[in-house]
């Protein structure tokens, strides 16, 4: 059900799928409280006013692309001739950040890094200047701003929990179009996601999440809690346990392994499952390379 809200861009029902029912008032009560609070400046206002207003006027296309060319000229003539070396400082950047992390394991780092790859190989293979792709993705951005319809950021911050949740859907749905037109396509992504049970030890269990990120296989481990006959992100029952609600700030940052967590609803079976292979040798071979 997650994944499919993915696909359908439905983020009121992503959000139903990681938090149980019975604390969804409480989130809803949480997101009105959290509008209340530090309200936004005079700038803020006017910068959000002239933002919709530019992105909703009749000619919105012809004036953005034109605005636009100058910085795609400017790309194409002092960027790209040097994009192989940004790419690859970017990468080694990432890399070592990765390499660093306390809190991964020896798994969780080769799969970072096979990520980075993935995107490496997109940005290389992709043609940021073409103009074509360029207006078309304008167009994506301002159908997207046009069905808001949303004026003022006051009105914006009106807008109840799923109120919201709808018009931030339609802005997620824009952003996987223009992801698309460049060629990363969310929900070939969310196609490849498949789950494969490792363990089951009562209400609990841990899952192997596969899926493809830009051709390059990937997986994950998570772990799981069921309410109600419904799995659920360990992490999310537990900050509900603490607080009785968590912000929707928190449901975000925890949709991956809520997202694909929740995939499998049925009964997991309760005998341990056998752990995939951590590394594939294509990895290995890559990881060796590099060190």
């Amino acid at each position: 059900a997650a994944v499919a809200s993915l696909k359908a861009g439905d983020l009121a029902a992503l959000v139903q799928a990681q938090v149980p029912p019975q604390h969804m008032d409480a989130l809803r009560a949480e997101w009105k409280r959290d509008m209340a609070e530090d309200p936004p400046s005079d700038e803020d206002r006017q910068q959000f006013a002239q933002m919709m207003a530019d992105l909703t006027a009749a000619d919105a296309n012809e004036r953005l692309f034109a605005q636009l060319e100058p910085q795609i000229v400017r790309f194409e003539t002092e960027i790209v001739p040097n994009m192989p070396t940004y790419i690859e400082m970017g990468r080694g950047l990432l890399e070592a950040g990765i390499k660093e992390r306390k809190d991964f394991n020896e798994e969780q780092k080769q799969q970072a890094l096979k990520s980075v790859d993935a995107l490496v190989g997109w940005l290389e293979s992709t043609r940021f200047t073409d103009r074509d792709k360029a207006r078309s993705a304008i167009s994506q951005i301002t159908a997207a701003a046009r069905e808001l319809n949303l004026k003022t950021l006051d009105e914006a911050r009106a807008l109840d929990f799923d109120q919201a949740m709808a018009r931030g859907s339609i802005a997620f749905r824009g952003f996987k179009d223009v992801l698309a037109t460049y060629g990363f396509k969310v929900d070939e992504l969310l196609g490849s996601v498949r789950t494969e049970v490792l363990s089951r030890d009562g209400n609990q269990a841990k899952v192997r999440i596969h899926y493809s990120l830009l051709g390059s296989p990937l997986s994950f481990e998570a772990e799981l809690v069921e309410v109600d006959g419904r799995w659920y992100g360990k992490q999310t029952i537990e900050e509900l346990a603490k607080s009785g609600a968590p912000s929707a700030r928190v449901c975000f940052r925890n949709f991956s392994i809520s997202t694909f967590g929740t995939i499998e609803t049925k009964p997991m079976p309760r005998t341990p499952g056998k752990r995939s292979p951590t590394r594939s040798a294509e990895a290995k071979a890559r990881h060796s390379r590099r060190v």
